[in-house]
């Protein structure tokens, strides 16, 4: 694992794989869902390889990496093996990624292929969900983000970013899909003007914004 680019240094290790280990024990122990923050490829190797073996098959307790944006193909396959779920953020890749940005200064264009390489995810069928980490808090920004990614090769569908933001989202977390749960938007979720006009769950409306409902 290389240090930065523009640097030395390779971030910093909070929590080695030894003593993830035992916290992993304890938390299945005790039947305790995991939600392990790693955003660098050490990181996630080190998350990997503590919980290694003891992800029971089909992840039941639901367990997941937070973020998990620089990546490479062996970590995917890795991923993919344990039944791990991913929970991301598209706008990270809008904010950070791209010509002249941070991620590409920082890990230099190799490493910037594979940071925060969605589709690759998605297509190695591993369970993953979209989130914002509230930067910004809405989805709209994300969504834009994850259909325009600045490594083409990464680009998700409308549909597949809309899906990873709704019932993958929901299934990620343990949810099922409820179909009293309506979301309704003043137009396409994809221009930046559209905004939220109501939102019913399990039935009962929640929010409402009466004046921005479009014309029929």
């Amino acid at each position: 694992f290389e240090p930065y680019f523009d640097g030395d240094g390779r971030g910093m290790l909070l929590v080695s794989a030894q003593e993830l280990r035992k916290m992993a024990k304890y938390a299945h122990e005790h039947g305790l869902r995991l939600m392990v923050h790693a955003i660098g490829d050490l990181a996630i190797h080190e998350v990997l390889t503590g919980l290694e073996g003891l992800v029971e098959r089909g992840n039941p307790l639901g367990h997941t990496i937070e973020h998990a944006e620089v990546l490479n193909p062996y970590l995917i396959e890795r991923i993919a093996k344990t039944g791990m779920g991913l929970s991301m953020q598209p706008n990270f890749a809008g904010r950070w990624s791209g010509e002249n940005s941070m991620n590409l200064s920082r890990l230099g264009r190799d490493r910037h292929r594979w940071c925060n390489p969605y589709k690759s995810v998605f297509d190695a069928n591993i369970p993953m969900g979209f989130g914002s980490d509230c930067m910004p808090f809405e989805p709209f920004f994300g969504l834009r983000s994850a259909i325009s990614h600045p490594v083409h090769q990464e680009r998700l569908t409308p549909g597949q970013a809309i899906d990873l933001y709704t019932h993958k989202s929901r299934r990620l977390l343990g949810f099922g899909l409820d179909e009293g749960d309506v979301l309704t938007l003043s137009g396409n979720p994809f221009d930046k003007d559209t905004r939220v006009v109501s939102l019913s769950i399990k039935g009962k409306t929640v929010f409402s914004k009466e004046d921005d409902i479009p014309n029929a």
